[in-house]
């Protein structure tokens, strides 16, 4: 499936190309001056290993068949080559980050830079067939059957197809070692850990063997498939065909004297499932429709819960089926005219994620091309990311140059169109246990890689007490079926879970943090395996955050000192050593390598106390200061005056803290979060 024109081999390694041709015949395959051969075996398949030397392209490969079949492979680079595998974090392309990144999406080609996207495709084990669209079409049954995957170098024309964290970790990587990098990406949004594992790694986990024994009936599958979708078509129609809004065309039709509603913010209460309608009329000057008509209009409106049709002036202008994209929506400039315009939007809610709502803290204005061309548009909007980046002058002096800008916040007339049970739960195999191992991961096996970047995790927070040992059984197996590896030892680097969920230092309820704490302890199990700090790069308000680039390039650092040797590397800074003095001092060491520890505020923070009072478990803040350099030293008295029962000193333990301050000097990586009972100090 790899084996394409424009593919990247790993250099100074040995890589298995494999293929079908007449039985006992010889294939051939000549490529950078060395020749293999090899005789089909009675089956009809044929296995030769070729041996890559140093990086170069591009190059041809040739496999020749003795039946006078000829196969040419053009384009073909040798370099590095990674994996990169996840859920959905490691899965967002380029084009969801187009409006971050304007300068990388509009780049000219760069054939240092290539990436090749394996199908998602579920499966069971081994002896499934993984289809392809015109395969076989005697057997093709639907759509669903996927097409050929090829390689691609990085272009305005391919790159907004490209995983955003693979490639920016590509792109720090082929800079830096100045060879071409190749990307297998590898990924599948809202994947457990468990469906990129194989039989032989669930063994030890009984529950998950289980389930995955069932899958492999295909009845038990049909089955389940067939529930889910009358449930789901059922509930679907249920609000169709009550949805009285749709029938009047209330997208056509102005209310008047409705209940009004404020956004962003909540729309009906949290179990609420059904259909809500809001219109918003807007005054549009003849000067603003003039600006629109040169740079084009723009439509945001933030983030929706769950399901969005919108209409402006009674035409239909864009959809979003599920809850988690922001809403971005471009249309013909000739919907809008001079005074008064209507915008109308359709709510549907399945009553299962918290209720119809708006997120806050994300864009909801109509607004001409000009502010966001060639400008990172969180520099534009304050979108509450830990990493302030927002610069809240910078809209009004677009405004004031003569940009077009309508703020959508505030009222909008709602109605209520009808309300419905909740929907019935669906169902994704490809997330079940060693779906996406064969379905994917196998296909990969025979092709040589430097090693892997893994981002995944969020679909296992609630259970993050058993991820550090499946996280290492996961390493073990695809380090002995990836077969080629150099040196036989796959690198593997874990992308750290960055912030997520409501900006709260003082809690305890931290899945999260939890989660990246088992990450480090599967990273402490396992030789050549690191966890990059990331802590930093999220939005409190958003899971897939849009900043891939601190994250490619933070990988790319470790993979850089483990796999390539590089010390100047920036290390993570780490709390290595404790000791306590006088019982109200902890004095913490950090391990920076030749870097320093250093504070971005006068004052630090993130430092917080977990305590026991009575039955209930608090956490309380606490100061502290360096001592010395990369030493810090933390004041208990404030927490051991409250004379409670205290149990660990933590810092950023939180699945979102509001600020983070401490950072390597010279890396600009942040201290590693963690956690320390104090009784063994």
């Amino acid at each position: 499936m790899l084996f394409t024109s424009g593919m990247v081999l790993q250099q100074n390694a040995k890589t298995t190309i494999s293929g079908g041709a007449p039985a006992n015949s010889s294939v051939v395959i000549n490529f950078c001056q060395k020749q293999y051969k090899t005789k089909v075996s009675t089956n009809g398949r044929w296995r030769i290993t070729i041996d890559c030397g140093k990086s170069c392209g591009p190059e041809n490969m040739e496999i020749c068949c003795s039946n006078n079949e000829q196969l040419l492979l053009t384009d073909v680079y040798v370099g590095e080559v990674w994996i990169c595998s996840g859920q959905s974090n490691m899965q967002l392309t380029m084009e969801r980050l187009r409006y971050k990144f304007p300068e990388d999406i509009d780049a000219p080609k760069n054939n240092k830079i290539r990436m090749f996207t394996v199908p998602v495709t579920a499966r069971y084990n081994s002896a499934e067939p993984v289809l392809r669209k015109n395969q076989d079409k005697k057997t093709q049954k639907d759509d669903s059957i996927i097409d050929f995957p090829v390689w691609q170098a990085a272009s305005s024309e391919t790159i907004a197809d490209f995983s955003g964290s693979a490639y920016f970790f590509a792109k720090n990587l082929a800079a830096k070692l100045d060879v071409p990098v190749g990307i297998i990406s590898a990924a599948q949004g809202g994947s457990p850990i468990t469906s990129w594992m194989g039989a032989k790694s669930l063994e030890a986990f009984p529950e998950y063997a289980k389930r995955r024994q069932k899958c492999l009936s295909e009845n038990y599958r049909e089955e389940i498939q067939s529930k889910i979708a009358f449930g789901l078509n059922r509930w679907n129609d249920l609000c169709n065909k009550n949805d009285i809004g749709t029938f009047q065309n209330w997208h056509k039709i102005p209310f008047e004297n409705e209940k009004t509603l404020k956004l962003p913010g909540s729309l009906a209460n949290e179990n609420f499932a059904g259909v809500i309608w809001l219109q918003k009329e807007i005054n549009i000057t003849a000067e603003q429709l003039e600006v629109f008509k040169t740079y084009g209009v723009h439509l945001w409106l933030g983030t929706i819960v769950d399901v969005d049709f919108v209409w402006v002036n009674g035409t239909k202008v864009g959809t979003t089926w599920y809850l988690y994209p922001p809403r971005r929506y471009q249309f013909d400039v000739s919907l809008l005219h001079e005074g008064k315009n209507r915008i109308a939007v359709r709510v549907v809610s399945s009553g299962r994620s918290g209720g119809a709502r708006f997120i806050s803290l994300r864009p909801y204005a109509l607004f001409s091309g000009d502010i966001i061309k060639n400008t990172d548009w969180q520099k534009i909007f304050n979108t509450g990311a830990i990493t302030k980046i927002y610069e809240p002058n910078l809209l009004k002096e677009k405004i004031a140059k003569g940009s077009a800008f309508i703020n959508l916040e505030g009222e909008w007339q709602s109605r209520i169109s009808c309300s419905v049970e909740p929907r019935s739960d669906e169902h994704f195999f490809e997330w079940e246990p060693s779906a996406l191992y064969y379905g994917m991961l196998e296909q990969c096996f025979d092709y040589a890689v430097r090693g892997a970047l893994w981002y995944q995790g969020e679909s296992n927070a609630e259970k993050h007490f058993e991820y550090s040992d499946l996280l290492v059984n996961m390493i073990k197996d695809w380090r002995e079926n990836f077969a080629n590896c150099p040196n036989k030892e796959m690198i593997f680097i874990i992308a750290e879970l960055p912030c997520f969920n409501e900006k709260n230092l003082l809690t305890d309820k931290c899945d999260w943090a939890f989660l990246r704490e088992k990450q480090e302890d599967a990273a402490k199990k396992l030789e050549n395996v690191a966890v990059a700090s990331l802590i930093d790069c999220g939005e409190w308000n958003e899971l897939h955050p849009e900043d891939k680039s601190t994250v490619g390039r933070r990988c790319a650092e470790q993979a850089l000192r483990l796999a390539y040797k590089d010390e100047n590397a920036p290390l993570v800074p780490k709390a290595i050593k404790f000791s306590r003095e006088k019982n109200t001092n902890v004095f913490i060491k950090i391990e920076c390598g030749d870097d320093e520890l250093v504070s971005n505020n006068a004052e630090i923070s993130g430092f917080t106390v977990l305590a026991k009072d009575k039955e209930k478990n608090i956490v309380l803040p606490v100061k502290a200061m360096f001592s010395k350099e990369n030493e810090l030293n933390v004041d208990l008295s404030s927490a051991i005056s409250k004379n409670l029962s205290l149990i660990e000193l933590r810092y950023l333990f939180v699945d979102c803290p509001p600020e983070i301050c401490l950072f390597s000097k010279n890396g600009k990586v942040p201290l590693q979060p963690f956690r320390v009972n104090l009784s063994r100090i």
